[in-house]
């Protein structure tokens, strides 16, 4: 059977189910046993529902020896995840919706021991923040430093504000992080909610990234009802100002 889940599927139930034989709705790890028992007894259901959240401790290590590496062309980096949501309430994004308000992380040690038994050089950390604890990102940070990996994943751009963690993310090997400037118009943020970000502190912010020699994906958001036609102008005007080699757009 074709089973479908995630982000979509879980916002868009109704549309997913027809095309797809069983849809998952909400994060897996607890419905997805329920499944596969359901489907071996030849009593499998359309839709699943996650009743909770589940605990991020104990969760197994993915076998990626499963896979035939010939058809990934990067399949060097390897995604792991250290914690799920973020304690921010953007109006825009998807991560609240699917994930629940409340940061929730693994144990640090579970994460050490799956970087350990993985064993590549790179991975994506798939955490949608994860600076979102400064205390635990500290904590995880010292604890993968001994081994010596590459890694990039997402954070906010007001980390950088953060001294002490941005040394700890250069020495533990961060090479890449995907941030959310979203808008130079601080009342455009203000609509969506987004009032972590400091536009006055923009490009302070994104100097002491660069300084630590970790790259800078710059996520940019065009569309809002206060925008003129100059922001296009402006705002390639200030990521060229303040050499950011990567963006993304919506």
């Amino acid at each position: 059977p074709v089973v479908m889940g995630g982000i979509h599927v879980s916002m868009q139930p109704e549309e997913a189910k027809e095309h797809a034989d069983t849809i998952i709705v909400g994060e897996a790890e607890e419905t997805w046993p329920q499944f596969i028992n359901d489907f071996r007894n030849g009593i499998r259901k359309k839709v699943y529902t996650a009743e909770k959240r589940p605990s991020l401790a104990n969760l197994p290590i993915p076998r990626f020896s499963l896979i035939n590496k010939s058809h990934y062309v990067d399949y060097q980096v390897i995604p792991i995840q250290t914690a799920r949501g973020c304690p921010h309430s953007c109006d825009f994004c998807s991560v609240t919706k699917f994930l629940g308000g409340r940061y929730r992380t693994r144990p640090i040690s579970d994460v050490v021991n799956e970087i350990k038994t993985l064993g590549a050089k790179i991975y994506f950390f798939l955490d949608d923040n994860i600076f979102a604890s400064h205390s635990r990102a500290r904590e995880l940070l010292k604890a993968i430093i001994p081994l010596r990996i590459l890694w990039f994943s997402q954070a906010t751009i007001s980390a950088a504000n953060d001294k002490e963690l941005i040394e700890l993310a250069r020495k533990s090997g961060c090479i890449e992080l995907a941030v959310g400037l979203e808008s130079l118009s601080g009342k455009s943020l203000k609509s969506v909610g987004k009032t972590i970000n400091k536009i006055e502190h923009y490009e302070k912010n994104l100097k002491a990234y660069r300084k630590a020699g970790i790259r800078v994906a710059a996520s940019m958001i065009f569309g809002f009802d206060d925008e003129e036609p100059g922001v296009f102008k402006e705002t390639y005007d200030f990521l060229m100002k303040n050499r950011v080699p990567c963006t993304y757009w919506s």
